[in-house]
């Protein structure tokens, strides 16, 4: 349940919705009407071991393992949902868009890049026996040959992986 007591109309606001049990979901460009009976539901999806999530808004510097200042929120996020819930344990998945001829440097890559992901949630509070990091190279893109940046872009990635709930 939520209760709101607002004094005007929101527009275009960021809604976010944790609950324990279930993955977080965030709402961009939410309108809310004043009004003493405005009722909504927001469904969400209960975690389950074996789901797995793509971590959108998490960037690097390219070729590198260095985290953005962009992706800090989003990481933020991903620390609160694994404070909410505690019973949950996670494996960070790297992926990288790089050429076939560099598959040892694109395994490293990517698993430097799950582990900063890791240390990052560790260095927020959340023990470390509740957090696997595991690079997979280019080996799982989900464009085979991708032509365009935005192809590009969706190769490079970091997913999450619910091992145990």
């Amino acid at each position: 349940d939520l209760d709101m007591n607002l004094a005007k109309k929101v527009k275009g606001g960021l809604l976010r919705v944790d609950a324990e049990g279930y993955l977080s979901a965030d709402f961009e460009n939410t309108n809310i009407p004043i009004s003493g009976t405005f009722h909504d539901t927001i469904w969400l999806n209960p975690i389950k071991e074996g789901m797995l999530a793509e971590l959108d808004d998490v960037y690097f510097s390219a070729g590198l393992a260095t985290v953005l200042e962009e992706s800090y929120p989003k990481l933020k996020r991903l620390r609160d949902f694994l404070i909410l819930n505690p019973t949950v344990s996670i494996e960070v998945h790297g992926h990288v868009n790089e050429d076939n001829d560099k598959d040892i440097v694109s395994m490293k890559l990517s698993k430097k890049r799950a582990q900063k992901v890791v240390d990052y949630l560790v260095e927020g509070g959340i023990d470390p026996k509740r957090l696997t990091a595991i690079g997979f190279g280019n080996t799982k893109p989900i464009y085979k040959t991708p032509q365009t940046e935005e192809e590009k872009e969706a190769n490079r990635r970091v997913e999450i992986l619910i091992r145990k709930n």
